[in-house]
């Protein structure tokens, strides 16, 4: 017997198909189905065979390809080897193999009872969530695009999948580890990561993440993500741990990692109560401070807050002076912005210049995309350099290549220096 379906979309089991090209072939010794399958956004080629008359055991291939040229380029398309138990229905043995950036590695985990409503598998499963974004449902392949998470993730633990028409994200639960290996965040490429997870449907807790690279190490003691009945997903983290972060060690995915770095070192940043919806960066709300310190070198290089040499030697002044070496910056994250509200003890070195954000109701800050806008004063205490306080620094450009200038205090800030100075 050989059938063949019109294109379309069809219901069955409580659930709405898109196929293309469907066959359905029957012989005294196996049943064959193969269709192009539509899932989300992305078709792909299913298979699925079981011997007959019996037709009590199978497997199911799915790939993105024809099956003859997996077979000639020697991969492994993804095969789901399963049974009919005549008590508790439907059992999956092993899930093995790759689909759209996801390779798994998974078989029936024993201990757990068989049951006539859950699955129960254990194993591994590594994700290039960037190939994999066409598999997921809008919503978190919005999330994944805007935080540009990438390849190197794996989940390492038992799967739970109940035998209901519920969709596939909602059926799932996960409880395990979770790692990463070269992997990609925020369109950077970092060393290693690690943590703990449990998934339930519409909850995700993290706890006991660690992230080591040599640009810094990060440590979050506990994450809670939930999806709320309007759909969205929601993010509390209360407190986020960074030691020894060196920006200019940071590097682009695909780049090679930089040899040398700069001298500006953050020691220790603290975020609390960092809290949003996923995918809406308007709403993060959080509060933090950071420890810095930026050690003159021979051939002093740019920082966040120095000076152009040429602008210094058209003001007679000693470069090192308006170069700070070491404070405390608080900010608070807000409107898709890092606002920097008090920078307390912000020194040059020897203490000769004391650096404080300009007071004139601007907002000193930085987009989420790194474009930067500042304006910082500065308080000398050399007699040589009180020219400098007539001044603002102004800072703006981008992270990775700001732009620095100067600007003119009001003439009543003129007259409160001359006074002082006299």
């Amino acid at each position: 017997m050989r059938l063949t379906l019109d294109d379309g979309i069809y219901h069955f089991m409580g659930r709405d198909h898109d196929i293309n090209q469907f066959v359905l072939e029957y012989d005294p010794f196996e049943l064959k189905i193969s269709s192009k399958y539509r899932l989300e956004r992305h078709q792909f080629w299913l298979t699925a065979r079981s011997p007959a008359p019996a037709i009590n055991m199978g497997e199911i291939i799915l790939s993105e390809q024809d099956l003859d040229i997996f077979d000639k380029d020697n991969s492994f398309p993804l095969a789901i080897n399963w049974e009919m138990d005549p008590y508790h229905g439907l059992i999956l043995q092993k899930i093995q193999g790759s689909l759209c950036g996801i390779k798994c590695n998974l078989i029936r985990d024993p201990s757990f009872n068989i049951t006539s409503e859950q699955l129960f598998l254990t194993g591994e499963l590594h994700a290039n969530l960037q190939k994999a974004q066409a598999l997921l449902n809008p919503e978190i392949a919005a999330i994944c695009s805007n935080w540009q998470i990438g390849h190197g993730y794996s989940l390492s633990g038992q799967w739970a999948f109940a035998k209901d028409s519920r969709p596939f994200n909602e059926s799932l639960t996960f409880q395990g580890e979770f790692s990463g290996r070269d992997f990609e965040l925020g369109g950077y490429q970092f060393f290693r990561l690690n943590g703990l997870v449990g998934y339930s449907g519409n909850d995700l807790r993290a706890a006991q993440i660690t992230i080591n690279d040599p640009s810094g190490d990060v440590q979050i003691n506990d994450v809670m993500l939930s999806k709320k009945a309007e759909g969205h997903w929601t993010i509390d983290v209360p407190s986020v741990i960074v030691s020894n972060f060196r920006p200019s060690l940071m590097h682009n995915s695909g780049e090679p990692p930089p040899t040398n770095a700069k001298a500006l070192a953050i020691r220790q940043l603290n975020l609390h109560d960092f809290q949003g919806v996923l995918g809406d960066r308007s709403s993060y709300l959080a509060k933090g401070r950071f420890l810095f310190v930026n050690p003159p070198k021979r051939n002093l290089q740019h920082t966040i807050f120095a000076l152009p040499a040429e602008l210094m030697s058209r003001l007679g002044l000693d470069f090192g002076v308006l170069n700070p070496v070491r404070g405390l910056v608080y900010f608070d994250i807000n409107e898709s912005k890092v606002i920097f509200t008090r920078f307390k003890d912000v020194y040059s070195k020897g203490r000769l210049s004391k650096f404080y954000l300009s007071n004139s109701g601007f907002q000193s800050c930085m987009d989420f995309d790194g474009n930067l806008d500042l304006k910082i004063r500065m308080k000398q205490n050399n007699l040589l350099f009180k020219l400098a306080e007539l001044f603002t620094v102004t800072v703006q450009g981008n992270i990775k290549k700001p732009s620095y200038g100067l600007q003119r205090q009001e003439r009543s800030a003129h007259k409160n220096l001359l006074n002082r100075v006299k």
